[in-house]
């Protein structure tokens, strides 16, 4: 399946182009560039949220690696989501360069609070049930995969 080297957004077969970023897709994603160590800084029990924030930091400055999306996501359309439960091997994880970790944990909190004024765990995300890719509440259709989004 192809991605969006910016967003980390995986589209369906056929498409070419991230409709967020206006980027050729491509297959893999390609490493950071940094020599630096990248250190975990969260993890998500559901990969589209992890890509919300991964997209964030990166709109910040801060390079961002999501690790572990494509097995869960893989492993939860075959055996359902419900059986992959939300302990800490099944979570999603997100990494920044050490350097940043202090940075990128602020700008997390603040994602959050900006979110709807509630803690993280409180906040819910928009997803699509076509393709699980996060969508933004206005839009009217996904920009992963096309799917009209209900209302």
């Amino acid at each position: 399946m192809p991605f969006c080297p910016k967003c980390g957004c995986e589209y369906r077969e056929g498409f070419t182009r991230c409709a967020d970023c206006d980027v050729e897709l491509v297959y893999e994603l390609a490493p950071p560039k940094s020599e630096e160590p990248y250190v975990e800084l969260a993890r998500r029990p559901k990969p589209h949220e992890a890509r919300m924030i991964c997209e964030a930091l990166q709109q910040a400055g801060i390079p961002c690696v999501v690790q572990g999306a494509e097995t869960r996501e893989m492993l939860s359309s075959i055996i359902g989501a419900s059986v992959l439960g939300g302990d800490n091997l099944n979570e999603v994880a997100l990494e920044v360069p050490e350097s940043r970790l202090a940075e990128a944990q602020e700008i997390v909190e603040a994602f959050f609070e900006e979110a709807s004024g509630r803690s993280e765990d409180e906040v819910e995300f928009l997803e699509c049930s076509e393709c699980g890719c996060p969508v933004d509440p206005e839009d009217e259709v996904c920009p992963g995969c096309g799917e009209k989004l209900s209302e």
